[in-house]
């Protein structure tokens, strides 16, 4: 069975939307009602890259391609940061239709969505919940 394993997960509750103030009022950029639709960037299409899940106890890295995952957790020991990169766990698996699976592709261990600002992010299970990982 595969578990990843991990002490103390925080589960990222909420993504905050950044805001700018809108100087420009160039008629160019096309009649829109909200002022931050203009100056959100373009949608990312492509799931693949490095997630990110980092709390003071320790770092988790998901590294996606378009068949298969990888991912490295380093706890914090207070033992130094090589002592911590020598203990880190790893684990990898195959991505099917958004889902992450262990490497038989049986079960499943998370998947890959986007948010409300349209950024992918990925869910992984772990011993103690599910940890919400974003896409750098």
């Amino acid at each position: 069975m595969f578990v990843l394993a991990i002490c103390t997960v925080s589960v990222i509750a909420s993504c905050s939307r950044s805001t700018q103030d809108d100087n420009s009022s160039s008629d160019q950029s096309g009649s829109t009602s909200q002022t931050s639709a203009s100056s959100e960037p373009a949608e990312d299409t492509d799931p693949t890259g490095t997630y990110v899940y980092e709390n003071g106890q320790g770092k988790t890295e998901l590294v996606v391609s378009s068949s298969t995952w990888y991912a490295t957790t380093t706890m914090k020991t207070g033992f130094g940061d090589d002592y911590d990169a020598s203990q880190a766990m790893t684990s990898r698996g195959i991505v099917n239709d958004g889902g992450l699976y262990d490497e038989t592709g049986y079960i499943k261990v998370g998947k890959l969505w986007k948010n409300a600002n349209k950024k992918w992010a990925a869910d992984l299970d772990a011993g103690s919940g599910t940890m919400v990982l974003f896409k750098e």
